[in-house]
């Protein structure tokens, strides 16, 4: 995998001081007995935004990372990891990308 730069963690809820969400609370049999890896970080859902649009040729760009997951405890959603890691860019072939004249679409 990638190097991965941490900004941070988040180890409590910021309304109520739980430090338990959802998905850590659902994964902890499952990382107890092996079928999840023990340091799998797991959350209810991810967003990611490149840091530097792709401007130039390059084979990856700087992109961030926000995990989101639930309070077990008063409900409220907030972001749990904001980490940093190089994300490949995949090229396109120009072109229409279309199927070829005469394949029997008009």
């Amino acid at each position: 995998m990638a190097d991965v730069k941490i900004i941070t963690d988040i180890l409590k809820c910021p309304n109520c001081g739980c430090p338990d969400t959802v998905n850590r609370a659902a994964a902890a049999p499952y990382k107890e007995d092996g079928r999840i890896p023990k340091d799998a970080y797991v959350a209810h859902s991810v967003t990611n935004k490149m840091i530097v649009p792709p401007t130039k040729v390059s084979l990856s760009v700087p992109t961030l990372f926000i995990y989101m997951d639930i309070c077990l405890d008063c409900g409220i959603l907030y972001a749990t990891r904001a980490e940093q890691r190089d994300v490949p860019i995949k090229y396109q072939m120009a072109g229409g990308g279309g199927p070829p004249r005469g394949a029997g679409f008009g």
